[in-house]
């Protein structure tokens, strides 16, 4: 890398991308963005005589955060933990989407469609709690290149392109302008990264325990997990069990990867091993 870089011109935070860059665009001149997005998923005719009702929520943990100030909403939390934690979730009137978002992760379709499952499930729980009860709900995806669902999917496809795209037909100020420039430097890196050919072994869970030494002295030592390590604290051992597979490399490719040490720590703690040996020190 050349000297003299800019910060934003190297960060690579998904957090930095969805909450900061593309809830500024939603926000910025009496929610234009945000209008512009629900004209194209929902429909301009569908927009054009709703009231101005706006609402914008990132890093939403719809159990947790309900928690605090609804009994029942707390009686779900400690049953359920957390479920999901959708990036947004946004409101125009009783139009509701909930978007997960990507941008130097390249997750299988599997698990993009298992994380929206339990956005869905974490906000069903407590649905009928909030005003949202009889409000209509999308759920979507945003990604640096379209993804194909199958036909069935009612999953909503964004990409960053169709995002550039509405942001386009916005004024010219200098913050959006800004925002775009930075989002298409980011996007090259995104194509320039993926034509470095990333090499990787797929893995059944058993298959990872039982070619431990192996790994180690291969230094195999990363594994891909679609959330990081907050999913992983709050997977199931059926849940790690039932993956279909498992990405496993010797180099991190993104923050989604963890460690392999990571990964057995939480098996160790699922099936009680750190708690026998907190007893046998206590």
């Amino acid at each position: 890398m050349k000297a003299g870089y800019r910060f934003d011109r190297t960060a690579r935070t998904e957090r930095y991308f969805v909450d900061t860059l593309f809830a500024h665009f939603l926000l910025a001149n009496n929610f234009s963005g945000l209008r512009s997005l629900f004209a194209y998923v929902f429909g301009a005719e569908v927009c054009n005589s709703l009231p101005e009702d706006f609402e914008i929520v990132s890093e939403l943990d719809p159990l947790r955060d309900g928690s605090v100030g609804n009994d029942r909403v707390k009686e779900l939390y400690r049953t359920f933990k957390r479920v999901a934690v959708p990036d947004l979730f946004l409101r125009w009137s009783t139009l509701c989407l909930v978007i997960e978002g990507k941008f130097f992760t390249d997750p299988a379709i599997e698990e993009l469609q298992e994380q929206v499952r339990l956005q869905r499930d974490a906000i069903a729980k407590v649905k009928s709690f909030t005003i949202y009860k009889d409000y209509q709900f999308k759920f979507a995806v945003l990604t640096p290149t379209s993804v194909k669902f199958s036909p069935s999917s009612d999953i909503t496809v964004l990409s960053w392109d169709n995002i550039l795209n509405l942001m386009e037909n916005e004024a010219n100020n200098k913050d959006i302008i800004y925002v775009k420039e930075v989002i298409r430097h980011a996007l090259n890196r995104v194509i320039k990264e993926r034509t470095i050919p990333i090499t990787f072994e797929k893995m059944k869970f058993q298959d990872i325990l039982s070619r431990l030494p192996q790994l180690i002295e291969s230094e195999k030592i990363f594994i891909g997990f679609t959330g990081g390590t907050a999913t992983l604290a709050v997977a199931t051992e059926l849940e790690l069990i039932g993956r279909s597979h498992y990405k496993v490399s010797d180099i991190r490719w993104s923050d989604n990867w963890i460690t392999l040490d990571q990964f057995l720590r939480r098996i160790f703690e699922l099936r009680g091993h750190l708690d026998k040996y907190d007893d046998q020190n206590e």
